[in-house]
């Protein structure tokens, strides 16, 4: 399995690339916002990303979950 994660810090955007079915899980089943904690490779992707660091993105290696975001809420 392949997953996708666009990375956010402040304004800047850079695209994570997951691979295993246990780590497509994980990263993929995150809510927005969560604060993680990546060992990645960096790599130029064969096309440029929609991501502000379009040249480049992350192979992760091993990702931890540092804070959980709290799911949104429905309002009734």
């Amino acid at each position: 399995k392949l997953g996708f994660v666009v990375l956010r810090q402040r304004l800047a955007t850079v695209q994570a690339v997951v691979q295993g079915k246990d780590m497509v899980g994980f990263a993929c089943g995150l809510p927005k916002e969560s604060v993680l904690d990546l060992y990645a490779e960096v790599t130029t992707p064969p096309t440029p990303t929609a991501c502000t660091q379009s040249a480049v993105e992350l192979a992760v290696k091993r990702a931890y979950c540092i804070t959980t975001a709290a799911s949104p809420t429905r309002s009734a």
